[in-house]
């Protein structure tokens, strides 16, 4: 029996995924296959998500002008975006058919549960929700849009020794910790990954 794709597997394949398509561009599926070879399935799906192709200059997601994938995962892709309605930036989340079609709540009550979580916490260091719906069939979530690096591309950084002073990442550390801490004690569990 394989051993589980646990979230160090699949931080390991983010990690290559993300290199390789910054660098000279994605390898086949076959490739990442090999470096996971009990986990086809996972490693074939997770592919999927980061090969699909980003936005054109004219991409429109209702009154929303796509800019740039920001990140791709199983629920689905976050886009830098403009709301041409209100002429502001969001990050605009964009949910996965499948991801929607297989949860056993199905796509209006996993959207539901999401945006009520999300909306419930109230702390400046987490994405505020400014909008969440369903637009021909795809349900989506409008929020906050938070500029620099990803909390990923900071650990992947430090992980080579670059970066700041000890002091400066154990700041950093704890304001995810105070984030996290927050979210918990309004009800609300959040995946760093």
């Amino acid at each position: 029996m394989p051993a589980p794709f646990d979230d160090r597997l699949q931080l390991r394949l983010l990690e290559r995924l993300a290199t390789d398509r910054d660098g000279d561009g994605l390898k086949p599926v076959e490739y990442y296959q090999e470096l996971f070879p009990e986990h086809h399935d996972a490693v074939a799906a997770e592919w999927r998500n980061w090969a699909q192709p980003g936005p054109d200059d004219d991409a429109r997601f209702g009154s929303y002008r796509l800019e740039r994938a920001l990140g791709r995962g199983g629920q689905g892709t976050v886009y830098q975006a403009t709301d041409t309605r209100l002429g502001r930036r969001v990050a605009l989340k964009l949910l996965n058919a499948p991801a929607l079609t297989n949860a056993p709540a199905g796509p209006p009550r996993l959207l539901a549960r999401e945006v009520e979580a999300l909306t419930r916490i109230e702390d400046p260091r987490i994405a505020s929700v400014f909008e969440a719906g369903v637009l021909d069939g795809r349900a989506y979530l409008a929020m906050r849009l938070v500029t620099g690096p990803s909390l990923r591309q900071q650990l992947t950084t430090w992980q080579h020794g670059d970066g700041p002073a000890l002091e400066e990442r154990l700041r950093l550390g704890l304001e995810v910790a105070r984030a996290v801490a927050s979210a918990h004690e309004q009800g609300v569990v959040l995946s760093l990954i």
